[in-house]
C-alpha cells in the first residue's frame, strides 16, 4: 500500500515483509504540529499498475514507476491528471494554486511511455476540472459491455453567475469530438477530484453535486438521482478520519476513498427491484417518526435511519453500491435539520431561505399537515424537490422527494396529506 512518511516522503509498503520502497522524497509538506498535509491533487496509479503520476506541493508533477527505479519530472507545475485505459497517455489539466499560471480551458494529453510532448486534446468555453478517463472494464473485449471502454474523457466547467451553473462534458480520444451530457449547481464548500468519477461499467458519470447526487448516462439522457445501498451509505456518509499505521504513517487518501478504490471510478453499481403500485389508501399503514405520523403503502421499503426516514418504491438487489433512478421511481426522505430563526415571520423565514440557498432555487408557499411550509426547488435542472416546514423551535421538518416526475404528483402530495404532527419537538 502506498504511504506518506512522517518526512513527507511517498513509499510502497509490504505489509507482510514490513520494508518500505522508496518512490519519491519530497511529496506532503509539512503543517502546524508537523502533521502532514494532504493534496486536493490525488497520486493516480496507472491501469497497468506499473506507474504512479504524482503532483507534488512544490516540485511540480513526477511520474514515478512502482519498482522505484525511475522518477521523471514530467512538469514543474502541479497536474490534475488521469490515465488512458492502455496506460500509455495521461489526460490532465494544469494546477491550480500561486506558484501556478492562471489556468486554462484546455484539456492535454500526453504520450509518457513515448515520453512525447503535451498536446492540447480540446478546448472548452470555461476553466475545465479534472478531466476522468473512462474504465475499460472486463465486458469490453467481448462486446457485451454498454459503457465507453476507455474511449472518452469526461470533465466539466463551471459558469459562475447569477445561476451557478456546472457543465458535464464528454471528451473522444480519438475523434476529439466533445458532447455536453448535463449541468449541475455545485457543492457550496468547493468541487475536488472526488466530485467527478464513472460508473464501473462507464455508462454513466456521476457527479457530487448541490440538490442531490447525479448521474449523466453518456447517451445524453441524464441528469438521474444517484442513490446508494445501505452498506455503502454508511460508509459513504460515515466519519472520514486518516489511517494512522503503528509507526505514525499515514496511509495516503481517506478510509472512504479507499473503499472507493478510486477517486475516478465510483463503487459497484447494484441492481434495483420496483416494488408494486402503493393500492388503496385505506390499506396504507401508519407510521410513527418521533412528533410526527404519516400513513405508507405496505409493499414499499420503509427504512429508518439516523436522523431521518425513507420510503421507495424499489428496493436494491445488494446490501452495496449505487444506482440512478428512473422516472418509474420514488424516493421520498424525511427528518428534523436546524434551520431558519424560529421567532421570524412566515414570509420573513421564507425569504430567508432563499438568501441562504444562495438565490439558487425557488420556493412556492404550501401547508403539510394544516402548518405552512415551503416547496424548494432548484433553478437549474433540478431531480428533486424539498417541503420544508418550520417548528416553533427553530428546527425545520424536511420532506426530500425524487425524482421529479409530474405522473408522481398526486401520489406525493397524497402521502403528504396524511402527515399528521402530535407535538412540537
Amino acid at each position: 500500500m502506498l504511504l506518506a512518511r512522517a518526512d513527507g516522503a511517498l513509499v510502497l509498503r509490504d505489509p507482510a515483509a514490513a520494508e518500505d520502497r522508496l518512490l519519491l522524497e519530497r511529496y506532503l509538506p509539512a503543517g502546524p504540529d508537523d502533521f502532514l498535509v494532504p493534496l486536493l491533487w490525488p497520486v493516480r496509479p496507472s491501469p497497468d499498475a506499473q506507474w504512479l503520476l504524482a503532483p507534488t506541493d512544490r516540485d511540480g508533477t513526477w511520474l514515478v514507476s512502482l519498482d522505484g527505479e525511475t522518477q521523471w519530472q514530467i512538469s514543474e507545475e502541479r497536474l490534475s491528471g488521469t490515465w488512458t485505459a492502455d496506460s500509455h497517455h495521461i489526460v490532465f489539466t494544469r494546477g491550480r494554486g500561486p506558484r501556478e499560471r492562471e489556468k486554462d480551458h484546455n484539456i492535454y494529453i500526453q504520450d509518457v511511455v513515448g515520453r512525447g510532448e503535451a498536446q492540447v486534446l480540446a478546448r472548452l468555453p470555461q476553466t475545465v476540472s479534472y478531466p476522468t478517463a473512462s474504465p475499460r472494464a472486463p465486458g469490453c473485449d467481448s462486446g457485451d459491455m454498454p459503457g465507453d471502454c476507455g474511449r472518452s474523457v469526461a470533465a466539466y466547467t463551471c459558469d459562475i453567475g447569477e445561476v451557478y451553473d456546472c457543465t458535464v462534458w464528454l471528451i473522444a480520444l480519438d475523434s476529439q469530438e466533445m458532447r455536453e451530457l448535463g449541468h449541475f449547481a455545485p457543492l457550496p464548500m468547493g468541487l475536488g477530484p472526488e466530485v467527478i468519477r464513472w460508473s464501473p461499467d462507464g455508462s454513466e458519470v456521476w457527479v457530487d453535486a448541490w440538490f442531490g447526487a447525479r448521474a449523466f448516462p453518456i447517451d445524453g439522457s441524464g441528469p438521474r438521482p444517484l442513490v446508494y445501498a445501505p452498506a455503502t451509505r454508511v460508509a459513504h456518509e460515515g466519519p472520514q478520519p486518516w489511517t494512522i499505521t503503528t509507526d505514525g504513517d499515514m496511509i495516503l487518501g481517506t478510509l472512504r476513498a479507499l473503499q472507493r478504490r478510486s477517486t475516478e471510478i465510483g463503487g459497484a453499481r447494484v441492481a434495483l427491484r420496483t416494488l408494486p403500485e402503493p393500492g388503496d389508501p385505506a390499506t396504507w399503514m401508519e407510521q410513527a417518526l418521533s412528533f410526527v405520523r404519516l400513513r405508507v403503502p405496505p409493499q414499499w421499503r420503509f427504512q429508518a435511519d439516523r436522523g431521518y426516514h425513507t420510503l421507495a418504491n424499489f428496493d436494491f438487489e445488494g446490501e452495496s453500491g449505487f444506482a440512478s433512478l428512473g422516472s418509474e421511481h420514488l424516493q421520498i426522505t424525511v427528518g428534523v435539520h436546524p434551520g431558519a430563526s424560529s421567532q421570524l415571520h412566515f414570509d420573513a423565514w421564507l425569504q430567508q431561505l432563499v438568501d441562504l440557498e444562495q438565490g439558487q432555487v425557488t420556493a412556492e408557499a404550501v401547508t403539510v399537515g394544516g402548518r405552512p411550509a415551503a416547496r424548494i426547488r432548484p433553478l437549474l435542472d433540478p431531480i428533486g424537490e424539498e417541503i420544508r416546514v418550520p417548528l416553533e423551535n427553530g428546527a425545520e421538518w424536511i420532506i426530500r422527494r425524487t425524482p421529479l416526475n409530474p405522473a408522481r404528483d398526486a401520489l406525493f402530495w397524497q402521502i403528504l396529506n396524511t402527515v399528521t404532527f402530535e407535538y412540537e419537538p
